[in-house]
C-alpha cells in the first residue's frame, strides 16, 4: 500500500473521530451535563489529536527510511547449459 494511501486512511479515521468527539462535548455542553464527564471527553478529543499526529509522523519516517533503500545487486545472468 502507499504512503498517500496510508496517510489518508489514518487522516480520515481520526477525522472522524474527532468530528464525533467534538460533537460529543458539544451535546453534553448543551445538555448541562456532568463537567468532569466533559472533561473526560475532552481527554478523549485530546487523545485522539496527538495520536493522529504520532502516527502520521510514523508513517512519514517509515516512507523516509523506505525511500532510502537502494538496489541490492544488479546485472544480466547468463544460462549455459552443461
Amino acid at each position: 500500500m502507499s504512503y498517500q494511501i496510508k496517510v489518508q486512511r489514518v487522516q480520515s479515521f481520526y477525522e472522524r473521530r474527532i468530528a464525533q468527539d467534538e460533537q460529543r462535548i458539544k451535546t453534553l455542553r448543551e445538555k448541562g451535563r456532568d463537567p468532569r464527564v466533559i472533561r473526560a471527553a475532552e481527554g478523549r478529543l485530546e487523545a485522539a489529536k496527538k495520536n493522529r499526529e504520532q502516527r502520521l509522523a510514523e508513517l512519514k519516517k517509515k516512507a523516509q527510511i523506505d525511500m532510502e533503500r537502494g538496489p541490492v545487486a544488479a546485472g544480466v545472468f547468463r544460462v549455459i547449459g552443461t
